[in-house]
């Protein structure tokens, strides 16, 4: 089929970090800094601004949206999202998607919610089992968001419910940040840190292909994260992906064939 080369955006590597690395257990290699050393300030921002025809849309590292006027730069509301615990000062990651009046959050304290994009009041919010690490994908009435630990979830986007879910391999070094799925047509393709890229159908989440990009033969600390940063990339019935640690993929979308490989690495689309 052909997709008319759209390019599907998905989201960027956390402005500022684009050579952090979280690990679930920092103590275990003194080759991954610990969290303290590579946070970024609460007031950055960290994930990239959406907009509306109207207003801009921005998430800092406190986990506090804000909307502006698009034309004139004047706040118009502010919203300081809570975790329900005093110990969680700082959210890594997360991000913003915004459709008709409805602005929706993936939060770094590990939930997912919806707002009304005109006065920032909560509409639903649903609680997930871990921090959400990259920003909403929006596609034929399904909201797609990611977790760090590796799992994709499609969820209704009137009332927050999970419709379908996907748990890939666990991966506790990675990248600061995480990358949306992209959609087009009926598939979502889900990048991972493990290095897996997998399309789904996007009505009930069956998988239709997988592959794992990793480069052997080169062993450093940072060669040895497989984790796919930037977006991949749907255009002329392909998908594009490319890793740190330097592959870079050109996958059939339907097959999941490989049609070509570079060695190539990136941390951004």
């Amino acid at each position: 089929p052909c997709w008319n080369g759209d390019i599907v955006p998905g989201s960027t590597l956390m402005y500022g970090s684009s050579f952090c690395i979280d690990t679930l257990n920092p103590s275990r290699s003194s080759s991954h800094p610990i969290a303290a050393a590579v946070s970024p300030l609460p007031s950055e921002l960290t994930t990239p601004p959406v907009t509306s025809d109207t207003a801009v849309f921005v998430i800092d590292a406190a986990q506090t949206v804000r909307a502006f006027d698009i034309n004139s730069g004047r706040k118009l509301w502010t919203e300081k999202l809570e975790s329900g615990s005093k110990r969680d000062k700082i959210g890594y990651g997360g991000g913003l998607a915004v459709s008709g009046d409805t602005l929706y959050i993936a939060s770094g304290y590990g939930f997912v919610a919806a707002h009304s994009a005109e006065t920032g009041d909560q509409i639903w919010r649903r609680r997930m089992d871990a921090p959400m690490t990259g920003a909403p994908t929006i596609h034929d009435d399904r909201l797609f968001v990611s977790s760090n630990n590796n799992e994709v979830f499609a969820m209704d986007p009137s009332s927050g419910e999970i419709l379908w879910s996907d748990q890939a391999i666990a991966e506790p070094a990675r990248v600061l940040g995480s990358p949306r799925p992209a959609a087009v047509e009926d598939i979502v393709v889900a990048p991972y840190s493990s290095g897996e890229v997998i399309a789904y159908l996007a009505t009930n989440g069956r998988r239709l292909w997988t592959d794992a990009l990793a480069r052997p033969g080169r062993f450093t600390p940072i060669s040895a994260i497989n984790d796919i940063a930037g977006r991949p990339i749907l255009a002329g019935g392909l998908v594009f992906v490319a890793n740190q640690s330097g592959v870079a993929l050109a996958i059939d979308g339907r097959s999941g064939a490989r049609v070509w490989a570079q060695p190539i690495g990136s941390t951004q689309a």
